[in-house]
């Protein structure tokens, strides 16, 4: 007995992660990472960081039962993984959770300055984005400096918001979305982010409690089990390798939000999901960007929420969704061939979107159904009963809806306006759309006065199966009046 006692004793302790401290957080708790540091140091305070985010996290608990924040110096950084990462469901702090946390700087435009006193603003609402108006300015109209980045109020009305850029002239700023009006006096400065993920993680093959192979890309987030929106990534700047994605979110249970997040546009895809049971996602006044046919954001799976937010490609789409779960889409400007594709999609619904195809040839705002391909179901409603707003410009169709089962449905004070170049609403192999009686304008091309036949460049504001059905919204009933094509039964309805 003696010499079993002696052999136990001269083992190593077995860890069980429920009882070793070192396996959970106690506190909430800092670790930094800088471009001076070393992955060897204790990461613990601003003069000894880790040299590499993944090295912070490497050197931190998995079990958050409080919330542990990563604070990243300005700098180029490699790509990194978040995984293993869970919210401890029976002791956690109410904010508990993982927060990446980078920084803005000033930028510099190509004419006049970052900084100034705003001389005026808007708020914004469901049909138009907030501004801010300082006419002491001589910015470069849609200056490539400025369009993608932020504007932050730091002093006065609107204090400590932060907005995506979408346009702008020579005095005034148009923001994504809307927000608390900054007034005459309100301070502000133009700004992006000064932490820049600069390459990719390589390809996974089947990691550890995943689902499928995760694909080379600048952030991966995989195998957490986090709960809704635990997982927070604020001003960082991701420019991953040309043929990888900025970001992937793999496998159930990530609950990840984006906060001011930028994804450059030399990745081959902007994010991409990736499960057979929907992780949940969030953005917030982020810029996501891909190159060529790529998506902006798309995948399998998921349900979230993106706000305030800027969408860029070239022929790709924005937003694809073809797995399981539900979107809404607000305040967000998609300037791609695509916008917005719901396929085999039960759930999408928008509000104050804003389209802009730069005349891509065969280019839609929306698109419902295995549009232009095989004709699977999808669905895409307004968000709320307080109004839609689909801003239109230089799209080849507005809306189209295919395949029998799709639909897209509008509320109660509907606008579709812009010059969209074919059909503004097009329902064809059986798609269907309906929109309500009261507060409907549709307007196509740029002389259309609405809610009639369009007669500029042969413009239709209602089509069904290629043109062979058109007639103007104000055409139909005001109660139940449809335009119908009885061979296919594609349907635009107005109730």
């Amino acid at each position: 007995m003696r010499t079993v006692s002696l052999l136990l004793a001269l083992l190593p302790p077995i860890a069980f992660a429920q009882m070793d401290p070192a396996s959970y957080t106690t506190a909430d708790t800092v670790r930094w990472a800088g471009p001076v540091g070393n992955d060897n140091n204790d990461c613990l305070y601003p003069h000894t960081p880790c040299r590499t985010i993944g090295g912070a996290l490497n050197k931190s608990p998995k079990n958050l039962r409080h919330l542990l924040t990563i604070k990243v110096a300005a700098g180029s950084y490699p790509g990194f993984i978040i995984s293993g990462f869970r919210v401890d469901g029976a002791t956690q702090a109410a904010t508990a959770g993982l927060l990446i946390d980078g920084q803005l700087a000033n930028i510099t435009p190509t004419t006049s300055t970052a900084t100034g006193t705003a001389t005026a603003g808007s708020a914004g609402s469901n049909t138009t984005f907030g501004t801010l108006t300082d006419s002491g300015k001589t910015w470069t109209v849609n200056d490539p400096a400025i369009v993608g980045k932020y504007v932050s109020i730091l002093g006065g009305t609107g204090a400590g918001q932060v907005a995506v850029v979408v346009s702008n002239t020579a005095t005034v700023l148009t923001i994504a979305g809307s927000w608390v009006s900054p007034v005459a006096g309100s301070t502000y400065a133009l700004q992006a982010s000064t932490v820049n993920i600069t390459t990719s993680v390589p390809q996974v093959v089947k990691p550890q409690g995943g689902l499928a192979t995760v694909p080379a890309a600048g952030v991966q987030i995989t195998g957490n089990n986090t709960g809704g929106s635990r997982i927070t990534l604020r001003n960082i700047n991701i420019v991953p390798s040309p043929a990888d994605r900025g970001m992937v979110i793999q496998g159930p249970g990530n609950g990840v939000d984006l906060v001011q997040v930028s994804i450059s546009a030399g990745a081959l895809a902007g994010i991409t999901t990736i499960s057979t049971t929907p992780s949940t996602l969030s953005l917030i006044g982020c810029v996501v960007a891909n190159s060529g046919t790529g998506t902006g954001l798309g995948g399998a799976s998921g349900s979230g929420t993106i706000n305030s937010s800027l969408f860029t490609g070239s022929t790709g789409t924005a937003c694809l969704f073809t797995g399981v779960g539900g979107w809404s889409i607000t305040g967000t400007t998609l300037k791609s061939a695509t916008g917005v594709s719901a396929q085999t999609y039960a759930g999408v619904s928008l509000i104050g979107v804003r389209c802009d195809c730069a005349s891509a040839a065969t280019s839609t705002c929306v698109g419902v159904g295995g549009h232009p391909g095989s004709f699977t179901t999808g669905s895409i409603r307004p968000a709320a009963a307080s109004g839609f707003f689909l801003d239109v410009r230089d799209c080849t169709a507005g809306v189209v809806v295919s395949g029998a089962g799709s639909s897209f449905v509008m509320s109660t004070t509907s606008v579709i306006s812009g010059n969209a170049l074919s059909y503004a609403i097009h329902a064809y192999h059986g798609g269907s759309a309906t929109m309500a009686t009261a507060v409907q304008t549709i307007l196509v091309g740029p002389n259309d006065g609405g809610q009639t036949i369009s007669a500029d460049g042969g413009f239709q504001e209602i089509a069904v199966d290629n043109g062979l059905s058109t007639a103007g919204f104000g055409s139909l009933a005001a109660s139940f009046g449809c335009l119908i094509n009885a061979t296919t039964t594609s349907r635009i309805c107005r109730l």
